[in-house]
Order: C-alpha cells, then structure tokens, then sequence
C-alpha cells in the first residue's frame, strides 16, 4: 500500500496535487495541475483508511464502477476523465501505449471502450485515483438557494441540458443514481446558463452483473424504486423532476426518506403539482414535472420522451407570450421553512428545532399524521412573527448553541409559546422548566408522551395525538381485515416470529460495533412492521438504522432499547388482532 497523499504530490504521471476541494465519506478530492499543460484538473482519492479495511475489496470495486461509467459517454455537459490508474501508475500503463493515449485524450473518445478490461487490472493494487476535469462555477444547489424560482430561460436551459446529459448516459447502459443539485455545476455562458453533471459514486450500468443493495442516492432526490435496490433509467428522471421541481416553485425537495414519507408513496400514480405552491407557473411546464415525480416509475417519461415535450412547452409558452417571456417574482431568498403556508389555517403549526437529522425525522415522522410541523432553526424561530406557531420542540442538544439560554430568549420574544424540551438521559438533570420550558421528554423512550403533550398544548384530546386508536394503523390494518385477512394474519404471524430473533441479532452486533449487521436487522424489522401498520416500531427501527449508518453505537443502542419496550407494547395488541382474525377465519 502506497504512502498517504499529500498536497505538492505528482500522481498518474504528471497531475500535481495543489490543494484539497473537499471530502466525502468516500474520498478526497483535489485541485491538481496538468504539468507541461495550462489544464486545470480534480484528483480523486479513496480514503486510504478503506482501501486498509474490511471494505477494501467493496471500495476497489466502486471505484472501478465510477470510472467506468463516467468514462462510457462523452457530452458537453458530463465532467471528462482525463486518466484513471493508481499512484505511481495510470491505466494507460497498464494497457499499453495505445490505450494510455486513448485514456488521456479522453475528451474526443470514449476511455472505457478505449482500455477495455484493463481498468480492473490495474486498480486491482495500490491506491487507486482519477483525474478529471475541473469544472469552474457554483453548485446548482448554492444557485437554487439564491435565486430560485429561476427565470423560464434558465429553467429551460436546465431542464435540457441535464436531459441531454442523461441522455447520453442511458444510450450508453449508465443510470447516475444521485442527480442532486450538489452534483451538477453551473455557470454563466455567452449562450446563458451552462450545467455540467458530476460524481459518479453510484453509477450502475445496465449491463453490469451486480446486485444493489438498498438504496443509494440524495434524500429529497431518490426515487421510490431506489428503497428496494430497483433502479431504471427512470430513476434518474425522477431525480431530474426534483431538481427542475425547486427551480420552478423556489422551493426545494424535503428529505422524505427517513421520514418514511417515500416509502408510503412507493406505486402511486400521481406525482406532486407544482402549482400548489406556484399557482402562476406555466401549466404545460408544471405538468411535465409532475409526471416526473410519479412514484410508480412506468408512468414516468423516459429521457427521450421528456426532451421533446419540454421544448414544445416552453416554444409554446414563447408563442403565445407576443413578447419577452414572463419572469417570476422575486421572492427573498432563503425563504424560512416558517414562511411557508401552513396545511391547517385553523391551527398554529408546531416547530421543531434540531441539528440532528435523524431526530428531526423521527419527531416529525411521529407528530406529522396529526398536527402541522415545520423544521426550522432557533434564529428562524426567534424571528418569527409571535403567534407563527403554537409548540415548539426543542433539542437539549442543539449543535454549536446553548439550548437553555436560546429557551430563555424564545420565553422573552414568544410569551405565548409552548416549549418543550427533548433530549437524552444526560440532559434529563436540567431544570428545563427555570428556563422557560413546559416539560423535557426523554427521547426515543417519551415519544407517546410528546405526543400527549403536544396534542394537549393544542387544546385536543391526548387521545388523538395518536393516527390510531391503539398502536397499530388503523388505515393500513383496517384495509387489510376486509380485502385479504389471510394475509394479514400471516403477516403478523411472521412479525412476531420475527422480532425477537432481530433485537437479539441487533444486541449481538451492537456488542461487536457491526453497524452492518445492525442496518441489515433494522431493514428487515421496518419492512415487517410497515406491512402490519406498526408505524411506531417502523420509525423506532429507521431511526436506529440511520445511526448505525453513520456510525454512531451509543444513539443506536439507544433507539434499540426503545425498538425494543415498543415491541412489547404492540406485542398485546398484535396477539389480540391475531385472536380476532383466527376466529373469524373459523367461522367462515
């Protein structure tokens, strides 16, 4: 194994390392020069770390994917590979002069066709690195957040560029999997808007005799398919439809995956409306995107069919306008998410304010089925209007802030706000309610107790805090009784089967630190609890995962231990509906 890289390096032969752009959880990437040339590039490293660990063989292999697939299709607007090869070597060694030169003028070809199978070979040892093309710009993210709703020429101009750019993907057998606005760049040309789409990390080729396993891609941007591995060219239109969905209405796509809002809409056939939260958008436009945004992905056009409509619809837009085209109102940007038009005019909405994603999903996963919730920071909500809402939740352990004296500031701007404080045992000591707080709950264990809470500072019954009147879904299990019994009855069969033999698996890998383990036992717990309407469990379970993902044992635990009481709690009502069910199965 080579020696760590370092900025001033010459690597594949004669980029220099200048200095770092960033990292990832994947790799580091770094602004190079070309020696002898004026050609600027970027370098990408796997972590070192990895290629020493269990996972090397698994990194080796992504990163031979993504050179692969960047380097099957040449479009103006997909970032170029220069060279793709090890530190101290390139793949041009590796497969012969002919190959090398192929693979280093790789803007007029194409390298992957180029070196043939020689890439696997030569990644196969030492520290594996590509150079690319240096793209200069701003992410299409950083642009949205500033100027969106972008003007009809820029939207244009997006939509068919990134189209163009997945078209010549998927003629080629390549899905990206993670079209995100973090992933494209974006600049001003002569001819206006430039986009150029980067990072294949995840890339999949068709033709590839790999198996997904679960899902990979941006949270907001991920189609529905995506959850269970199944991934199309129109998985990347989805993703296209997400981004051209925060460029038209100015506002962006929430995180609905580990709120499990995604997975609930996995089959449906509507997609979103953008006029609901732009009414004065042209309608042909709002539409296409709509269809893009099906969850049921054969409803959704393919790149060749969303190309052409899109230009018709904007030459439409153009005929019929007898003029310059019309520009959206300006709206200040960043809007707070409290800005937004609340769902339920006869109620304030409740606030949440966490730094921690996974909180922030599980809280208003588990509040969102009865009340209004809206995310926002503590600034946001100190600067809303008094009244903007009736309930804030607050994190014990907001990042970077003192959470006592932000409560101390609210008490003072807000007379009338109910807060209440959530956190974990080590918060628990705190004289929340000296500070101004109505109550601390312990989370994940005091989720009902929130819930209880919250229903009552909105002057409601602590009973209707709850989507059900017991722990079970009433939607899901009541459909389930009259169309198929049977099934269900299996169902929660296998459920309580099941479960113990996962919470000992999660004990047992937890004890070993296997987040791996821990994430596969959760994946299959919430599948079986989402069956059965469990929701609670569900969330309890994806929450745990999503901790696991990142690592982080001591909050996996935590959620495990409350996986577990909420399995015991559900366990009475599951084994009387399983009563219910085998002696109406009896008397038929």
């Amino acid at each position: 194994m080579a020696a760590d890289v370092q900025v001033g390096d010459v690597v594949l032969g004669s980029f220099r390392l200048l200095r770092q752009l960033g990292a990832g959880s994947f790799a580091t990437a770094y602004l190079a020069e070309q020696l002898g040339t004026d050609r600027k590039a970027v370098v990408k490293v796997p972590h070192l770390k990895l290629l020493e660990g269990s996972r090397a063989a698994e990194v080796r292999r992504r990163f031979e994917i993504e050179a692969r697939a960047a380097t099957r299709a040449t479009h103006p607007n997909l970032v170029t590979i220069f060279t793709v090869g090890t530190i101290g070597g390139t793949v041009g060694d590796a497969a012969g002069d002919a190959a090398g030169d192929a693979v280093s003028d790789a803007v007029g070809g194409t390298v992957g066709d180029a070196v043939g199978g020689t890439i696997a070979d030569a990644l196969a040892d030492d520290v594996p690195a590509m150079a690319m093309e240096y793209v200069e710009g701003e992410e299409l993210a950083q642009r949205l957040s500033r100027r969106a709703p972008l003007p009809l020429d820029e939207l244009r101009a997006l939509g068919e560029q990134l189209g163009e750019a997945l078209a010549a993907l998927h003629e080629a057998g390549v899905v990206h999997r993670d079209l995100s606005p973090s992933n494209v760049i974006v600049r001003e040309s002569r001819a206006g808007l430039f986009a150029k789409v980067l990072d294949f990390g995840v890339a999949k080729m068709l033709d590839a005799p790999t198996k997904t396993l679960g899902p990979m891609g941006t949270p907001g941007y991920l189609a529905p398919e995506q959850l269970v591995g199944k991934v199309t060219p129109r998985s990347d239109i989805y993703s296209l439809g997400a981004i051209l969905w925060w460029a038209l209405t100015g506002h962006p796509q929430l995180d609905d995956y580990h709120d499990g809002g995604l997975a609930r809409r996995v089959g449906s056939t509507k997609g979103p409306d953008p006029l609901e939260l732009r009414p004065d958008a042209p309608s042909a436009v709002a539409a296409i995107i709509s269809r893009m945004l099906v969850p049921d992905a054969r409803l959704r056009p393919t790149v060749h069919e969303f190309l052409p409509a899109w230009r018709r619809a904007f030459e439409e837009l153009t005929a019929d306008s007898h003029g310059p085209q019309p520009q959206p109102q300006p709206q200040p940007q960043p809007q707070p998410s409290w800005a937004r038009a609340p769902t339920q005019a006869h109620t304030a909405p409740v606030a949440i304010v966490t730094s921690n994603p996974v909180l922030r999903a599980l809280v208003a996963g588990y509040l969102a089925n009865t009340v209004e919730v809206v995310s926002c920071d503590v600034l946001e909500l100190i600067q809303a209007p008094p009244g903007t809402f009736a309930v804030a939740v607050v994190d014990a352990g907001l990042a970077k802030i003192d959470a006592s004296a932000a409560i101390s500031v609210l008490r003072e701007r807000h007379e009338g706000l109910h807060i209440i404080v959530i956190g974990g045992a080590d918060h628990a000591a705190t004289d929340w309610r000296a500070r101004g707080a109505r109550a601390f709950i312990l989370i994940p264990a005091g989720l009902g107790q929130l819930g209880e809470r919250v229903a009552g500072a909105l002057g409601r019954s602590p009973t209707t805090a709850s989507p059900s009147t017991g722990r079970l879904s009433e939607e899901v299990v009541g459909s389930l009784r009259i169309d198929a019994p049977r099934e269900l009855l299996a169902s929660l069969d296998c459920l309580v089967g099941r479960v113990p033999q996962w919470l000992a698996e999660l004990h047992v890998a937890l004890e070993s630190a296997d987040c791996r383990s821990v994430m596969s036992s959760c994946g299959q717990m919430i599948s079986a609890a989402e069956c059965v309407g469990a929701t609670d469990l569900a969330r309890l379970a994806r929450a745990a995962r999503a901790f696991a993902e990142q690592g982080d044992i001591v909050n996996t635990a935590s959620f495990v231990d409350a996986l577990e009481a909420e399995y015991h709690h559900v366990f009475r009502e599951i084994f009387s509906l399983m009563g219910e069910l085998r002696q109406s199965e009896a008397a038929r």
